[in-house]
């Protein structure tokens, strides 16, 4: 219920800020198997934003997350999200997939294939209007 999402987001919010702080964490998400919970929190409206956003810490810092995500099917559900998410989750979408196609060709590809580019440049031209 929407107790279990805010508690989910407050864990989650948790979780991104020990990414962002501590080098070597990612590698712990995927060991533990949280990429997975995190990519199915990509579904659920009230917990997406937050998953982004710890989704986008891990890959930034880890390659080993960035094929994670990209083999639990993260990257077009990051990509519908920047088209069709809250505000808020349009934006941490876009951050982590230009932190998973760092150094990842094939994440590289994942969003060229689902589309992502023209998702990723009206999210950049509504940014800019803005």
């Amino acid at each position: 219920g929407e107790g279990a999402g805010a508690a989910r987001n407050e864990a989650f919010d948790i979780l991104g800020d020990l990414l962002a702080e501590h080098e070597g964490w990612g590698q712990a998400l995927a060991d533990l198997g949280l990429i997975q919970v995190l990519i199915q929190s990509l579904q659920d409206s009230s917990t997406c934003a937050a998953a982004c956003r710890v989704l986008f810490h891990a890959m930034d810092r880890s390659s080993t997350d960035r094929i994670s995500v990209h083999e639990g099917g993260g990257i077009p559900r990051l990509t519908t999200l920047v088209g069709t998410g809250s505000p808020q989750a349009r934006k941490f979408a876009a951050a982590a997939l230009r932190a998973a196609c760092k150094d990842c060709p094939e994440n590289r590809e994942s969003v060229f294939e689902s589309r992502g580019i023209a998702s990723l440049v009206r999210f950049i031209i509504e940014r800019m209007q803005a």
